[in-house]
């Protein structure tokens, strides 16, 4: 369809969410959904992320094709619903999670649904009104974007390698299910060690190893030797469990405090950047007081709403609320459009230090800081869709809404079902689940109880690893990868780097059309992990309902 002949349909619609085309809407919902479990499943078991927006516009295309309905307009549309809730959760499950291990038990389902649906709604208005600051007056670059920019661009092109994608998930898939019957194959187990310390063959976490590159694999797997070494040292029975050795002061300490001092000095190194946001802010409000007048106001009723619903009390609480939602929003966007990386940890950590010295009960201070880091990360997502829209002017910015808002409405119903199933098989906190940030987020509130004071060992462990995760940012290292990489069973952690170094071997020696080839392996990578999220997706529901 002609350029033109979609800005007359367009032209002639009301921006209601009821005249969004069905298919690419429907289509939308589908891959949104089947990307948060996914994300969900990588992230718990990890602390990653993947990400998907190349992955969600190869979809788009090919399924939109296969229903004869393929045009640039649906392709984009499609992209917008899929890509707006499929991590925006993350946070969010991450505090929830916290909780749950501190406790036992989530919150009720009535809360969780509020927080999920509430934080990502707003979050996509937020991104409503701030997005065009980073898209269309700052210019932010977006470089994670442009695969996803590309593919959409090509679409009278068939989709490149697209067949691995496909032949990788059916054998993912298929080697996972064989595996549920026979849990021990290919378990490369060393004799007189643990299960965490055996190596573990799987598809998901070698295609991941390939999605974040052999520098990220490498010091993951570096965080995994040291792991194995401390094991060694101070344990060395064949008996221990993943839980002992995760708990101990020189994994969890030194893994949560590495990531912490990383928090602080990307903190540190973005400072020019705070500064910047917050005078071209000035600006804009003093060009825009009537527009401010009603965003602040709104905000501001819903926090007063907030407080009294949660109990918070005095000016301070509300204004460290505010405090920590201004400066997620502007971390999150500043950085996803800059570098194209938003790291969780740093923000959560910083919010859940300035609303400690609010005085709030502590699992009130993990949720709030949760959620306003997921409020935040939704705007993002409003961004990265605006982003995608630019130039084409047969988009408007309220379908952007409107398709935000569906998708990010699924995607957290879909969040809170998955949390709740994994909570009520007791997964979340095991080696099967580790949870890396919640147990982080946890042991980071342990240390700001106890002001950081430590006697002996304990305190040279903390004082070191965040002296170290401090420095190492300010060289070539990848020191949250290697934080990540201590708290991770070392087992899982060596899937990850061989899948990292067959990247790499391929990178240097594939010498005939190297583009090709690494383009086909991130699409086996890809297919590895679609294959393995559905298979551990449908046991779960199996569990669910035996």
């Amino acid at each position: 369809m002609k350029l033109i002949e979609v800005k007359q349909i367009t032209s002639k619609l009301s921006l209601s969410p009821l005249n969004l085309p069905f298919r690419p809407v429907i289509t939308g919902i589908g891959i949104g959904t089947v990307l948060a479990v996914l994300n969900m499943f990588v992230f718990f078991k990890t602390g990653l992320g993947f990400g998907g927006s190349a992955l969600v516009a190869i979809g788009a295309l090919a399924i939109l094709k296969q229903v004869h309905a393929l045009n640039w307009r649906n392709a984009f549309i499609t992209f917008s619903v899929a890509s707006s809730g499929y991590f925006a959760t993350a946070a969010l499950d991450s505090g929830l999670l916290a909780v749950y291990l501190r406790t036992g038990t989530l919150p009720k389902w009535g809360t969780v649904f509020l927080l999920s649906e509430g934080s990502n709604v707003l979050g996509v208005f937020l991104g409503y009104m701030i997005s065009s600051f980073f898209v269309h007056k700052w210019k932010l670059p977006y470089p994670t974007l442009k695969p996803a920019i590309s593919v959409l661009e090509s679409i009278e092109k068939p989709v490149p390698n697209l067949k691995y994608l496909l032949w990788s998930t059916g054998g993912s898939l298929t080697f996972v299910i064989i595996k549920n019957f026979i849990p021990d194959l290919l378990m490369l187990r060393i004799p007189g060690t643990p299960s965490f310390m055996s190596l573990e063959i799987s598809p998901m976490l070698f295609g991941l190893g390939i999605l974040i590159r052999q520098k990220a694999a490498l010091w993951m797997f570096a965080g995994a030797l040291y792991g194995a070494v401390v094991w060694l040292l101070q344990d060395g029975s064949p008996g221990s469990t993943f839980s002992m050795h995760m708990t101990g002061s020189w994994i969890m300490g030194a893994g949560v405090f590495i990531i912490a001092g990383t928090s602080a000095a990307t903190l540190v190194k973005s400072r020019k950047m705070f500064a910047g946001f917050i005078g071209r802010c000035f600006v804009l409000i003093q060009r825009n007081r009537k527009l401010w007048v009603v965003v602040g106001g709104t905000f501001g009723v819903f926090l007063v709403i907030y407080g009294i619903i949660a109990g918070l009390n005095g000016i301070l609480t509300i204004a460290g609320v505010l405090i920590v939602l201004a400066v997620s929003a502007m971390y999150f966007n500043q950085s996803g459009g800059q570098i194209g990386i938003a790291p969780l940890n740093p923000i959560l950590f910083l919010s859940i230090l300035i609303l400690f010295f609010m005085h709030l009960q502590l699992n009130l201070i993990i949720l709030t800081a949760a959620t306003t880091a997921c409020l935040a990360c939704s705007s993002l997502y409003f961004s990265y869709s605006l982003k995608v829209a630019e130039g084409h002017e047969e988009i408007q910015k309220r379908e952007i809404l409107w398709s935000q808002l569906i998708g990010s409405s699924a995607g957290a119903i879909v969040a809170v079902v998955f949390i709740f199933l994994i909570a009520y098989q007791g997964h979340p906190g095991t080696d099967r689940m580790p949870v890396p940030t919640a147990a982080s987020i946890n042991y980071f509130m342990e240390s700001i109880q106890n002001g950081f004071v430590y006697s002996g060992e304990m305190s040279g462990i903390i004082w070191g690893s965040l002296a170290l995760g401090f420095l190492l940012t300010f060289t070539p290292a990848a020191p949250v990868s290697l934080g990540i990489g201590i708290l991770l069973s070392p087992g899982s952690v060596t899937s990850i780097a061989v899948g990292g170094l067959v990247y790499f071997l391929i990178k240097k020696y594939k010498r005939d059309s190297p583009g090709k080839s690494l383009d086909a392996l991130d699409k086996i990578a890809m297919g590895f992990i679609i294959g393995e999220g559905l298979s551990d997706l449908f046991v779960l529901i199996q569990q669910v309902m035996v």
